[in-house]
């Protein structure tokens, strides 16, 4: 993480997929206080970069939610759930207007 700081600066999605790999050891091991903290920076950081149409965003509001699930924070957990449920739908039509358009470049 330090490496990629002082060579390629702060604010890349680089260094928020790093501090996403990082929360993610600490959640397998039962750091959910920790890991939060990591996604909590993760997302922050993939918002300013990449924005919220990045499937990173998804994937790491998912992760808060399983460690608000390991806190025993079931009321968190489900709002998590449901911002990175309607990320992945507004992916997915993305995806289906994408087909579309190369198909039709065929």
């Amino acid at each position: 993480y330090r490496i990629y700081r002082k060579t390629i600066g702060l604010e890349t999605a680089e260094v928020a997929n790093v501090l996403r790999a990082t929360g993610d050891v600490m959640l397998q091991q039962r750091k959910f206080e920790a890991a939060m903290n990591k996604f909590s920076e993760t997302l922050a950081l993939y918002r300013r970069v990449v924005g919220d149409e990045f499937m990173g965003v998804a994937e790491t509001l998912y992760q808060m939610a399983l460690c608000l699930i390991g806190l025993r924070d079931v009321e968190g957990a489900v709002v998590y759930l449901s911002e990175a449920s309607e990320r992945e739908a507004s992916l997915s039509a993305s995806r289906r207007m994408l087909h579309r358009c190369l198909r039709g470049l065929r």
